[in-house]
């Protein structure tokens, strides 16, 4: 991909934070909206996290895309991000100051696996920007929904079996597929040696 948060990120794993601060009513009103969020447009929540915890797991050439809910505790929003799985895995790496022997990267994995309303706190700015959170914005999601069907697109992905689309110098467009056909039940990636183009990965 170009060069950006996107572009290149070393994973130096030192850090981990999870919502473990949250009320339990605030937990409870979180998961609910996550499950109300995961469900919209007839998409299986069991399927989203599926596709969630692959892109944790993955560690071939392939960087398969998530949809993780990020709350900036730096400045009080949250907002949905999404990133490749490694990325995301160096982030609460970073976040947390976890170092990268077996154990501390086991558990990094393992916190994050266990998270299933994919909510993440963080108060590294270093961290957020492993993220990507600065390549785009929601507004830029909606925006992009409104001329894409993609639950139309998504039916056809999963009926097809197959599909790729190019998206030479333009990382932020790319993205902002994944991010919608991972809402809609589509896990997507890029292969680290095809540079530009996303592609459908059949779990």
């Amino acid at each position: 991909m170009g060069k950006n948060s996107y572009s290149i990120i070393k994973e130096e794993i030192p850090n981990l934070h999870l919502p473990n601060q949250l009320p339990m009513r605030k937990n409870i009103l979180l998961l609910s909206f996550a499950l109300i969020t995961m469900s919209f447009g007839g998409v299986n929540p069991t399927e989203i996290y599926a596709h969630f915890a692959a892109a944790v797991k993955n560690k071939s050439n392939v960087q398969y895309f998530a949809v993780i809910k990020v709350a900036d505790l730096t400045q009080g929003t949250v907002r949905e991000v999404c990133a490749p799985g490694s990325f995301i895995r160096s982030a609460l790496h970073k976040e947390m100051k976890y170092d990268y022997d077996n154990q501390s990267v086991a558990l990094v994995e393992h916190m994050a696996l266990i998270n299933f309303d994919r909510f993440f706190e963080f108060k590294n700015p270093d961290a957020i920007q492993l993220l990507g959170a600065d390549v785009y914005t929601e507004a830029d999601v909606l925006q992009i929904e409104k001329g894409i069907n993609f639950t139309t697109l998504a039916k056809q992905i999963k009926q097809w079996g197959t599909w790729q689309m190019e998206f030479k110098n333009d990382d932020k467009k790319m993205i902002l597929y994944a991010h919608a056909l991972f809402n809609h039940g589509v896990l997507t990636g890029e292969d680290n040696n095809r540079l530009g183009t996303l592609i459908y990965v059949d779990l």
